[in-house]
């Protein structure tokens, strides 16, 4: 169980860090229970004024509250409260208590302002208790209507207090969590070492006896009453009583607190059930049968051919060098006898020393069982009609605002983060755009009194070390930092629709295009494409954006409202019509008719309007799993090749409808676990190859591009760009802060451009692959075909590292030659380690490092070009070329053991594979 503090928390941050650094301060904020709070600046900035509002005010009022803050807050207590609000306390910074224990225990005092409120009937019963132990009787019952339809009630009697909390189950399975939870109460209870708790009783729609006569009382059954009986030793004591007091309050939080965590542990564990059972179903499938290779006796048995001068040279040329300080030399009778077996006019024909033919022929014999399985793919030298074109910015990103002035940097530029998207720019020859905005986007505020930012952020907890902040202000200069991105860089910034503060959205348009269309932005290159109004709006009624009865038609018709002011505003400014992001959803019913989608909003007429018809741009949010309830995803399942298509293939009938409106449809935020990652999954270098396959996918089924969601400590991040001084896997302390770097996913990235290129015509489609555990894509300049690349999704976190070998077909003509870059990684579960072409990007200031290393491949030998990759790896294979027509005719196959020099070069990786493992990593050509 997970214990509540009394104490808000939002309070006392604030308290520290404007003891810290006086400043102007204007926040509102609700808690849990409805009570309305707000922190404003006196008539300087080192006072502050906090006040509160809270349902039963009068109630408390008449039950002793004043006299109880008096007693706490003394003089800091005003005599007249702030219009709309019942208590004002105002807090003199500079005549507060010095540094140490005495301001620690002012700021926590003030943060008790609810929990000293709530305290006074409760006081007040104890008193009376106290009062009715000589004579007998009960005292009056005390109610607090503190919530809709929920009270607490208070009643001293003799030789006990008893405290009774109505509350409302909104769904049968809340009533029936509720149950079971309160029987641990009942059950905890005849534990030798707690038997002197509060006794517990749970009814459900039956009120207790004591309030039976309370008139108003509702006969339902979604209707509970918890009793606690409090007997003198929980309140005599003042300390004691204290404690109960603060705990007793947090009692219905705490109870239905509860009630939603294990809800949402037991949804996550039937997930993680449904999960491993379709694992068990699809192992069931019959597999496609596999032909193993010959070994090299049975093909000498069956084809004894001649070895001509031609083949011997390129053995010498290509492949002696690998195996020369290899092996001893055989004995002479043992090379007669393999040549003569073999190849029966090879020795008349041979110019190189028959010793060396027989080392290579050794090698072969002794490596047949290969590890590797083959896979055929076929790729085709022209552009299929139905290829996507692939933009340079594919993989582009969406920035967490809150802490957007750590991403880019107030004083001075952030070089750090400026480098890694420059790095991205060279390849492709075009900047990552960069959608800035998400949750916080709906917390924002604007005032011309903050120059930047100023965010108030909860407190950080093991499942979200980096939480977002709930309330955001922001000033002028905030937008103005755009200036500090890359040249080229195209910007979609949000606007608050979810406060449902139109001065707000207004406000901060207003300052987005002020600031586009300044000297220092324009002069940068740097753009404004789109704005975005709102964020996950489909979720609204579940967050307290909206009540529980918002649909998609309230949203169309609220979003229109919004856009007509922010169109407005914004085409005045620019002098031209802005462009706008629509929908923006975490979700989508694929349906016209009912729930959330494209589709539905569409059809209820969010482009009829004329701020709609500014809609460029259909935003999707999507992530492959969940981390919110913190059970944690499987690193395995990420990297199914079927996981990936069968998640965006179901968004399909979302983008037909958005493309047929001629708009373009994006993954506007996306990841690979929801609520910042899983730790030891979206950190690790396995999350390289699912990115690289996640957004070259979506480009198949239609997506113009993918918005990997970034935020300050996310686990799921390409980059950490300012130093961290806890943990992103479990938010503790640090004990060396950790300078910027980047995570493995970021050569996905770096993978990605590289593939496209940069000449801004790149297309991709695809490759068919039977092996599940292998995906490949062709890419195309004009029609030509220009590169592929090929993942090996096998998980490899220790033991024997598996591979494949890759023979690819040419349909439509033939290529002899062609280059093999390779992404190296150490193990799936790595953190770092990994390179691109033996090339590195872990280094201080985000710039590539070391030399570039690629293998040539050719089809010198046999007539097909053969090339492996092991598991946990990606192979990119470029500048394919031709061999003269004189040299083909002379490898012609019947001159040569089938599959013999590639059986050769798949053991130069196995000796790569025990050579990493040996930790020293030389590099082996072939």
């Amino acid at each position: 169980m997970i214990l509540l503090e009394p104490h808000n928390y939002i309070i006392q941050t604030t308290l520290i860090d404007k003891f810290a650094k006086p400043s102007s301060l204007d926040v509102q904020f609700v808690d849990f229970d409805g009570v309305r709070f707000h922190m404003t600046n006196g008539d300087r900035k080192t006072v502050l004024l906090l006040s509160m509002h809270i349902r039963c005010w009068d109630e408390l009022v008449r039950y002793g509250a004043m006299d109880v803050l008096r007693r706490e807050y003394s003089s800091l207590l005003r005599t007249h409260a702030e219009p709309e609000y019942n208590v004002t306390l105002e807090i003199d910074l500079e005549n507060a208590p010095a540094e140490g224990e005495a301001r620690d225990n002012f700021i926590h005092s003030i943060s008790l302002l609810k929990r000293n409120a709530l305290a006074a009937p409760f006081e007040l019963a104890f008193t009376t208790q106290k009062q009715l132990e000589a004579g007998g009787g009960q005292g009056e019952l005390m109610q607090m209507h503190y919530r809709d339809e929920e009270v607490i009630y208070v009643q001293a009697a003799q030789d006990r207090v008893t405290i009774i909390f109505s509350t409302v189950f909104r769904e049968e399975t809340d009533r029936i969590y509720g149950k079971l939870f309160l029987q641990e109460f009942v059950d905890a209870r005849r534990l030798p070492t707690i038997q002197n708790a509060p006794q517990v009783l749970f009814t459900n729609r039956e009120p207790p006896l004591e309030i039976r006569h309370v008139p108003g009382l509702r006969d339902s059954e979604d209707i509970g009453y918890v009793t606690f009986v409090l007997f003198p030793r929980h309140f005599t004591n003042p300390t004691i009583a204290a404690g109960t007091i603060s705990h007793i309050q947090l009692f219905r939080d705490y109870l239905h607190y509860h009630i939603k965590c294990s809800k949402a542990y037991m949804h996550s564990r039937m997930r993680f059930r449904v999960s491993e059972f379709q694992k068990v179903l699809n192992r069931a499938k019959t597999e496609i049968a596999t032909t193993d290779r010959k070994t090299a006796s049975s093909a000498m048995d069956s084809r004894r051919q001649l070895i001509g001068p031609q083949h011997a040279s390129c053995v010498l040329r290509d492949f002696a060098p690998c195996f020369a300080a290899s092996y001893a030399p055989p004995p002479a009778s043992l090379i007669t006898t393999l040549f003569k077996f073999c190849c029966p006019r090879a020795l008349a024909a041979m110019f190189v020393p028959a010793s060396l033919l027989a080392h290579v022929l050794l090698f072969s014999l002794r490596w047949v069982p290969s590890v590797a399985r083959t896979v055929s793919v076929s790729i085709p030298l022209t552009a299929p009609t139905s290829a996507p074109s692939v933009p340079g910015s594919l993989i582009s990103f969406s920035i967490e605002q809150d802490r957007w002035t750590d991403w880019i940097g107030t004083g001075s530029r952030n070089d750090y983060w400026f480098n890694l998207l420059s790095n991205l720019k060279d390849i492709t020859g075009e900047t990552p755009r960069i959608r800035i905005g998400a949750d916080s986007e709906d917390h924002t505020d604007f005032s011309k009194t903050v120059k930047y930012s100023e965010a108030i952020f909860p407190a950080s907890n093991p499942t979200t070390p980096y939480p977002e902040a709930t309330n955001v202000t922001v000033g002028s200069a905030y937008y103005q930092l755009a200036s500090q991105l890359p040249s080229g860089t195209q910007v979609t910034w949000g606007v608050n629709f979810g406060t449902d503060n139109l001065t707000a959205a207004y406000l901060e348009t207003q300052a987005i295009v002020s600031a586009f269309t300044s000297s220092a932005v324009k002069s940068a290159g740097v753009t404004l494409e789109s704005i975005e109004i709102g964020n996950e709006a489909d979720l609204y009624k579940n967050n307290g954006h909206r009540n529980s009865s918002f649909n998609i038609q309230n949203y169309v018709n609220q979003w229109t409202t919004f856009a007509q002011n922010v169109t407005a505003t914004a085409n005045a400014a620019l002098g031209s019509k802005v462009a706008l992001w629509g929908a923006s959803f975490a979700g989508s019913s694929h349906s016209a008719t009912s729930g959330f989608s494209p589709q539905s909003a569409i059809q209820d007429g969010l482009l009829k309007s004329s701020a709609g018809a500014q809609i460029k741009t259909i935003s999707q949010h999507h992530y492959e799993g969940s981390f919110c309830s913190g059970s944690n995803g499987l690193l395995q399942d990420l990297m199914l090749k079927s996981h990936t298509r069968g998640n965006l293939s179901s968004f399909s009938p979302d983008i037909s409808a958005v493309q047929e409106q001629g708009l373009q449809y994006v993954l506007g935020e996306t990841n690979s676990y929801s609520c910042h990652g899983a730790p030891g999954v979206s950190n690790v270098a396995g999350t390289a190859l699912w990115g690289l396959d996640y957004a070259l996918y979506a480009t198949q089924i239609g997506v113009a591009r993918v918005h990997f969601h970034e935020g300050i400590g996310y686990k799921y991040n390409f980059f950490q760009p300012v130093t961290l001084t806890r943990s992103i896997l479990d938010g503790s302390t640090l004990p060396t802060p950790l300078a910027p770097h980047i995570q493995p996913l970021y050569y996905a990235a770096i993978v990605a451009g590289e593939a496209i290129g940069n000449t801004g015509s790149a297309k991709a489609v695809e490759l068919s692959i039977s092996n599940s555990q292998v995906a490949g894509y062709a890419f195309f300049e004009g029609s030509a075909l220009k590169r592929a690349l090929f993942i090996n999704f096998q998980s490899y976190v220790g033991g024997t590292r598996g591979s494949v070998h890759i023979t690819p077909t040419f349909s439509g003509g033939s290529k002899s030659e062609m280059t093999v870059k390779r992404l190296a990684i150490p193990l799936a579960n790595a953190t770092s380690g990994v390179t691109w072409g033996g090339q590195t990007y872990e280094t201080s200031d985000g710039k590539v490092s070391g030399s570039v290393h690629t293998t040539k491949v050719s089809e010198l030998c046999i007539g097909r070009i053969r090339f492996g990759i092991r598991g946990s790896t990606i192979a990119h294979i470029y500048d394919f070329s031709m061999i003269p027509d004189l040299w083909q005719k002379a490898f012609s196959s019947q001159c040569m053991l089938p599959g013999f020099c590639w059986d050769v070069l798949a053991h130069v990786e196995i000796r790569q594979a025990v050579s990493d493992q040996d930790g020293s990593r030389r590099k082996l050509s072939a």
